[in-house]
């Protein structure tokens, strides 16, 4: 078995509008186990679910005409993966 853990944190941020961005911190994990030929690894990224679009719309203005504010955090959310790998 093999496990492994990330997290990190982002502080605020000057953006162009001269607004700030929230600060935020994600978390990740992964699990591998290796059975003969093949190995079954589990990866689990921003558990913590954090996007930017908890905090502010990133969409603006009508949807023929839109804005967009400035991108500055994660806007996927939960992300998970699950691979199988043949070792020759």
């Amino acid at each position: 078995w093999r496990f492994g853990l990330e997290t990190f944190y982002t502080g605020v941020q000057n953006l162009p509008d001269h607004t700030l961005s929230h600060d935020y911190f994600v978390a990740g994990i992964m699990v591998s186990k290796a059975i003969g030929n093949f190995t079954i690894v589990l990866n689990g990224e921003n558990l913590t679910d954090t996007r930017q679009t908890r905090f502010e719309q990133v969409v603006l203005g009508p949807m023929n005409n839109p804005t967009f504010r400035p991108i500055w955090g994660p806007l996927e959310g939960r992300v998970v993966n699950l691979v199988v790998r043949m070792n020759f």
